[in-house]
């Protein structure tokens, strides 16, 4: 019966170690997947102009995916804390009896203390490799955050540009209603036929459509970007420069090889693939320092007994053979990820210079194309609506004709918006290709004391 309290201490010891509650994971609800928007950082409930710098700072402050982003970032920096340089030391006790425990007597007991220690620049390399992951993190928060502003900062400019269709639209479709007024005066008076007021009245409801169309464009795109950014109630108004762009500067003047170099030295993604040759690099290098033999452990011991002195003092060590690693099969393995990672790179370099020409390319046709229609076909529109309205002023043309020409002009208005919005387009791209941040006053950090740089030149 001396045994029994002896072996419920042991059976309650091994209860409470085996003790495990399982967390309880509430199911989310719609306010749970974002903050609200005063919970953003700066935010204000005052509602107001949306420009696409405040568009994107709302939606970097709010959107799901950035926050999972530099989430991610402080997981791989808490990994590169919790690199150790050895595993815990193990304290062992052999040879004990639980007879002798409970008979109180302590006939005979070996206690040790076992290392394990790493093998010469292990710890160094597992470092290395740690913090190419925090590297590679923050370079895909920046991939994150770049495609985030893309896409915000289209939204952002199609909203405002079809806004403006749906405007120009609009006032044509006025015109037409006052030609399809004449055509049914003309009619009375048998200066037109029947198949003239039902072309005229065909055409006005052709433009009432077009209208509508855009007109519900642009509330969907209005929509589609506040959902993005996180943004809610009716007093936004989407206003300022469309997706920041200016279109009365000159954009990407010149050759293009000074962006493909800017390209391949700030695009987030050709960061992480150097980031992650280096990670292969650490990997081989461990690879091949595991083909050598080194200490399994290393181990110091006493021997508790009736007869024990300090001559009582035991070391042990095992060395681990590492025969699986001598063919280097692991080793080769190893360094072809090294060869495929910087082939990965290459690849995605190559294709980033295409994607650059080719946008610059759009940049400048875009930009010739706007400055066209800016300076030859407005100015000749405007010239021939002017002309109109002083020659039906003085009647010397008839109403039809004041109406045709002011159709004309809203027509060159409406080419001036389409070269608009091609432009922004090709602007917003080659901005997301080339890996600047916007608004360019703006520094994206990848977390605590990574700073990403801004436009470079």
């Amino acid at each position: 019966m001396r045994r029994a309290p002896v072996q419920v201490a042991f059976a309650f010891l091994l209860w409470a170690s085996a003790c495990y509650s399982p967390h309880q994971v509430n199911q989310l609800s719609v306010g749970d997947i974002a903050p609200s928007s005063s919970d953003l950082p700066g935010a204000t409930d005052t509602e107001g102009l949306l420009t696409a710098d405040e568009a994107v700072r709302r939606g970097l402050a709010h959107h799901p995916a950035v926050r999972v982003a530099r989430l991610r970032v402080e997981v791989a920096r808490a990994g590169v804390d919790a690199i150790v340089p050895m595993e815990n030391p193990e304290l062992r006790l052999s040879q004990w009896h639980l007879e002798d425990a409970a008979d109180g007597t302590w006939a005979k007991m070996d206690l040790s203390l076992r290392f394990r220690p790493e093998r010469p620049g292990m710890h160094t390399s597992r470092l290395d490799a740690g913090q190419q992951r925090v590297l590679e993190a923050t370079a895909r928060l920046r991939a994150v955050e770049s495609d985030l502003v893309h896409r915000v900062r289209r939204l952002h400019a199609r909203a405002i540009l079809y806004r403006e269709r749906t405007d120009n639209a609009e006032r044509e479709a006025g015109l037409r209603r006052d030609a399809s007024t004449l055509m049914e005066t003309r009619l009375t008076a048998g200066e037109a036929t029947e198949l003239d007021l039902q072309l005229a009245r065909a055409d006005l409801a052709e433009v009432e459509d077009e209208a509508g169309e855009f007109r519900a464009e642009a509330l969907e795109t209005a929509a589609l970007l506040k959902a993005t950014i996180g943004v809610e109630g009716t007093g936004w108004e989407i206003g300022g420069l469309p997706g920041g762009v200016d279109d009365g500067v000159q954009h990407a003047q010149g050759s293009s090889s000074l962006l493909e170099e800017e390209a391949v030295r700030n695009r987030p993604e050709l960061r992480e693939a150097t980031a992650r040759i280096s990670r292969a690099h650490a990997r081989a290098w461990q690879e091949r320092a595991r083909r050598w033999p080194w200490l399994r452990y290393a181990q110091v011991g006493y021997e508790f007994d009736e007869d024990s002195s300090p001559k009582s003092w035991v070391m042990s060590a095992g060395l681990e053979l590492p025969v699986f690693h001598w063919n280097s099969g692991r080793v080769h393995e190893a360094e072809a990820r090294v060869q495929h990672a910087e082939e990965v790179r290459r690849r995605d370099a190559a294709e980033i210079v295409e994607q650059v020409r080719a946008l610059h390319a759009r940049v400048v046709q875009g930009t010739r194309r706007l400055t066209r229609v800016r300076e030859v076909l407005l100015p000749a529109a405007e010239a021939a609506a002017k002309e109109a309205e002083r020659a039906s002023a003085q009647g010397a043309l008839k109403g039809w004709r004041t109406l045709s020409v002011a159709a004309s002009r809203l027509e060159a208005h409406s080419r001036y918006l389409d070269a608009r919005w091609d432009l922004a387009r090709a602007v917003i791209d080659l901005d997301a290709a080339l890996g600047r941040p916007f608004p360019t006053e703006v520094i994206v950090t990848g977390g605590k004391g990574d700073s990403l740089p801004v436009n470079a030149p």
